[in-house]
């Protein structure tokens, strides 16, 4: 298994190596622009060994790329993947075999680190291509969640943190919440403006947030042939029914227990 592994390293660094390097999100204090390795010709960085949120979060013993440009102020990273009705078969055409990670079918928030004080959420869109398009076309759309505490936020202390058995952020097993509108007015949820080609930071009216008529309605995987298992519901249990709140306000992490 250890020369396995070994090959399946050098894989994710040359492969990170060779992505290009594009704004994913701005820091929604200060508009700090975020830049990272994104992959906008394939789902291949959907994909473990390779996962973008692996890369997002520094496991750079891993990869051994080291960030473009990060603000320290971020936390995690989660992002869905549209299909767009699509069969995500060209990975398959192209000789390529790897693990699907569980991809959610619209963007939704993972209600902790939001319950914390002056912590907040950037969507971003991004298009994905087909590896056997002869030229980047876009064919699926990646929505990039990015999460944010600010200097003055609790989030970090042993009462608020949430983390894994590895210590890392959690992002699995936490509640999640589709009503997006509700963080928006709470002044927590922030996007890049999808028509700008800055894509500057923006915060408005829930009317006029580009992905709200976009729901996910459940959680699927790419399977080794192509094909996609699910739509699966979502766990009752993990989906978030309370309220949001707002920005300078907190609720005990208890929420997740």
């Amino acid at each position: 298994m250890e020369p396995l592994f070994e090959e399946l390293k050098r894989f994710a660094q040359e492969y990170h190596r060779r992505l290009p390097i594009r704004l994913t999100t701005r820091y929604p204090y200060c508009g700090e622009k975020i830049l990272q390795y994104v992959d906008f010709f394939s789902l291949i960085g959907y994909f473990s060994p390779c996962p973008n949120s692996e890369l997002y979060r520094g496991s750079l013993w891993y990869y051994k790329v080291p960030f473009r440009k990060v603000c320290d102020h971020a936390v995690i990273m989660t992002y869905a993947v549209n299909l767009q009705g699509l069969v995500p078969d060209d990975i398959v055409k192209q000789g390529i075999r790897l693990q699907s990670e569980e991809l959610d079918s619209a963007p939704l928030v993972i209600v902790w680190p939001l319950v914390a004080r002056q912590t907040s959420v950037v969507m971003h869109a991004v298009p994905i291509g087909r590896l056997d398009d002869p030229e980047p076309v876009h064919r699926y759309t990646a929505y990039f969640m990015t999460y944010f505490a600010s200097d003055k936020s609790n989030l970090r202390t042993d009462k608020m943190y949430v983390h894994t058995d590895v210590g890392y952020a959690a992002t699995e097993g936490v509640k999640t919440d589709r009503d997006l509108a509700k963080w928006i007015r709470a002044g927590r949820l922030f996007w890049l403006d999808p028509d700008d080609p800055e894509h500057p930071l923006v915060h408005g009216a829930p009317e006029n947030f580009p992905y709200g008529n976009i729901r996910p309605e459940g959680w699927y995987r790419i399977l080794n042939d192509g094909k996609v298992d699910g739509l699966h519901p979502y766990n009752r249990s993990l989906i978030w029914n309370g309220s949001a709140p707002s920005h300078d306000q907190s609720f005990s992490k208890s929420v997740e227990d």
